[in-house]
């Protein structure tokens, strides 16, 4: 293939190497006509959602998966995006719900707007794109200055807190419940609260259904029938180790594990063998004083029935998520060997009971820990009739929560309802 200089291919332009062939280049105002086109678009696309009167969107993807949301960043994140505008449109959705969790569909609008008005002023008013770009830069040191002016310091009262997280969720059904979760979640931690909040999402029941827990929900069941199914005044020992004798693979290649036994005098053996091991374990979490055991690791069959005969409440294979957050909401040290529990290391809580949630054939059995002393996280249960419902009120929870968070961190308000928009 002959070459020219530069390394160009005879025939071919710098474009035709640098963009596909599906590509074109666009120059001038028709660039600065398409870059406001794709913006109004994209406007467009969220500006329906936006307010108390919002309407809600069935988004489907090729798949026929579907979703129903009137959240701004979900409708854009469905968007396929290939213009560059575009791309920084959805950019700018993601970093506002990230950092603030609302205002997704102003910002976007806004954005849009603005890049309406700057076309006007190039192509038709002839200004030069920097004199716009400086004009907008000026403008928005002038818009930041009198927000500042314009806000009011927040009293740390509950029903400003309650105010702010009603405006962020305000036409949802349901809203004002999520708003007086928000509040309480908002006053039970500190830091920063999306660390310090699990949130389990269920099918089933009303929005209004959902509630609050000064503790964790452990997406568990109880693990031996026989056990109680609620412990109050709970002492809480949480373990991290691995409470059964593992079994030894026979073979790498097999999925079951096996015991291989030569004869009667092995199983006898074998057997006696886990009970001394459930027996030792058993003494150590007697004389800890634990009546409730939260396990990451699994627990032998022996020593769940003597835990029962005990009225011991044991779960065993905690979720993750909740096992990291048990121990900050009450207060237990994670131990690794029960043979050397001190009453100090166990946690404490009102209650531990275990809860059928859910409907129908959707409904499962989770172990609500509640009435914590000082819990440094706290869980919320979110309910809706189908998964979709509850899916949109777990967003609209995290924006409720956002909310009340942002004054309570920044200390100051605003008038909401697009009064401080239209001020400045």
């Amino acid at each position: 293939m002959d070459l020219e200089g530069g390394g160009m291919v005879k025939g071919l332009s710098m474009e035709d190497h640098v963009l596909k062939s599906s590509f074109r280049m666009a120059y001038g105002l028709e660039a600065y006509a398409a870059t406001s086109s794709v913006a109004e678009i994209m406007s467009e696309l969220v500006k329906a959602s936006l307010g108390p009167r919002g309407r809600v969107k069935l988004l489907v993807d090729k798949y026929g998966n579907f979703k129903v949301t009137g959240s701004g960043v979900e409708i854009l994140k469905e968007v396929e995006a290939k213009h560059p505008v575009a791309k920084t449109l959805v950019e700018i959705a993601k970093t506002q719900n990230r950092n603030v969790r609302d205002g997704v569909k102003r910002a976007v609008i806004m954005a849009g707007k603005l890049a309406e008005e700057a076309y006007k002023l190039i192509g038709r008013e002839g200004l030069h794109p920097n004199i716009v770009v400086r004009g907008y830069l000026a403008a928005t040191k002038m818009a930041v200055k009198f927000l500042r002016e314009a806000a009011t310091p927040a009293r740390s009262d509950g029903g400003l807190l309650f105010r702010a997280a009603l405006t962020s969720v305000n036409g949802f059904n349901g809203g004002g419940h999520l708003a007086d979760i928000a509040v309480r979640v908002v006053k039970s931690v500190s830091g920063e609260v999306e660390d310090k909040v699990l949130v389990r999402v269920k099918e089933g029941g009303s929005v209004l259904d959902s509630e609050f827990v000064d503790g964790v929900i452990i997406n568990k069941e109880v693990a031996n029938p026989n056990m109680p199914r609620r412990v109050e005044e709970a002492r809480i020992l949480v373990v991290k180790q691995k409470l059964y004798i593992e079994k030894r693979f026979e073979h790498a290649d097999y999925a079951v594990p096996e015991l291989v036994l030569e004869d009667a005098g092995d199983l006898k053996a074998a057997l006696n063998t886990r009970r001394e091991m459930a027996l030792r374990w058993l003494k150590g979490i007697l004389e800890s004083g634990a009546n409730v055991v939260v396990n990451y690791y699994g627990i032998d069959g022996i020593l769940e029935e003597l835990m029962a005969r005990h009225g011991i409440l044991a779960v065993r294979r905690a979720d993750e998520e909740s096992f990291k957050r048990l121990a900050e909401a009450c207060g237990a040290k994670i131990v690794g060997d029960v043979g050397r529990v001190a009453p100090s290391d166990l946690g404490y809580a009102r209650v531990v009971e275990e809860r059928k949630v859910g409907g129908g054939a959707r409904a499962d059995k989770m172990v609500f820990v509640r009435g914590c002393r000082n819990p440094k996280t706290v869980s919320v249960l979110v309910k809706g009739g189908t998964w979709e419902v509850a899916e949109e009120a777990e967003r609209m929870l995290w924006k409720a929560i956002r909310a009340a968070y942002n004054v309570v961190r920044d200390g100051y308000v605003v008038g909401g309802g697009g009064a401080i928009e239209e001020e400045v």
